[in-house]
């Protein structure tokens, strides 16, 4: 703390910004590890990945965009360019938010929320999505006749239809990743839904329930009448 404000002085006087970082000691002496960052004209931190994004920007199709400019990403949030880590192989564009968070993501999620998706790049990523939702599905599939009889629902395969609540589902599969709530339906709208093995169970234990009740219902409206005439 005290060699942070000892060294304010000087960041000051030339126009710096140091960073002190940890530090190694003895008996008798200290190492602090120091860092000094020149600033641009709006005060802002020089930095190594802010040099380097022309270099690495311009070899992906992002050569237009300069360290500073505004962009956006998934999350409909507005984040300024800061540079490239070159050491961050799978998420090499660092971005800031306007709360001061630093993040990174890949060029591709940058070019496709900006609308910069060259025709190739969107084949390409259209082609990856289905094959990766080909291999979900699959993965769900053979998953469900290994996992669904240990839990009461070994009398159903992926396909059937099962009604919960009014509402008509498929079984789409098992999902072995989920560690909570390993059924996946779908409604007949498309929407996913995922429960608990014993949820299910329940909601279709209740569903039979109230089909019985209503059977019988109509079976002693059915005697009724016969009494009657």
């Amino acid at each position: 703390m005290l060699v942070c404000f000892a060294l304010k002085s000087v960041q000051e006087q030339y126009g710096i910004k140091i960073h002190v970082g940890n530090a190694s000691f003895t008996a008798a002496e200290i190492t602090f590890k120091c860092k000094c960052n020149t600033l641009d004209e709006s005060g802002e931190t020089n930095t190594r990945e802010a040099e380097t994004w022309p270099h690495y920007a311009a070899q992906v199709g992002l050569g237009h965009l300069k360290v500073g400019d505004s962009v956006t990403l998934n999350d409909g949030k507005t984040y300024t360019i800061k540079g490239w880590k070159s050491t961050s192989r799978k998420y090499p564009v660092l971005l800031k938010g306007r709360d001061g968070r630093h993040i990174k993501c890949t060029p591709q999620l940058l070019k496709m929320h900006n609308s910069l998706l060259g025709n190739d790049e969107k084949k390409n990523i259209a082609a990856f999505e289905k094959t990766e939702a080909d291999m979900t599905k699959a993965r769900l599939k053979l998953a469900w006749p290994k996992h669904a009889g240990r839990h009461g629902l070994g009398h159903l395969k992926c396909g059937d239809k099962v009604k919960i609540k009014g509402e008509t589902y498929t079984i789409d599969g098992w999902n072995t990743k989920n560690t909570k709530f390993k059924v996946q339906l779908s409604n007949e709208s498309g929407g996913l839904c995922k429960c608990r093995p014993e949820q299910l169970l329940k909601r279709l234990k209740k569903e039979e329930k109230r089909k019985a009740k209503g059977a019988k219902k109509i079976v002693d409206v059915i005697n009724t009448t016969r009494n009657k005439y």
